[in-house]
């Protein structure tokens, strides 16, 4: 099962992001200008609708390559 998934929650310690990672910071803005919302499509038919477990988020497991 894929849900489109709006936004990623990876830590109890997220909110500090916006704290410690400055507005300039590359990565910030990488991730502001890139759209990886292709990625569901990609892999849509690869997922049954209906049965298994829910799939982790196919963006985040590309964000981490």
């Amino acid at each position: 099962m894929l849900d489109n998934q709006l936004t990623m929650d990876v830590s109890p310690y997220f909110s500090l992001y916006n704290i410690v990672v400055p507005k300039t910071h590359f990565l910030r803005q990488l991730t502001e200008l890139c759209d990886f919302s292709f990625i569901y499509d990609e892999l849509e038919k690869n997922y049954h609708p209906d049965f298994g477990r829910k799939a982790y988020s196919p963006i985040m497991m590309f964000k981490y390559l």
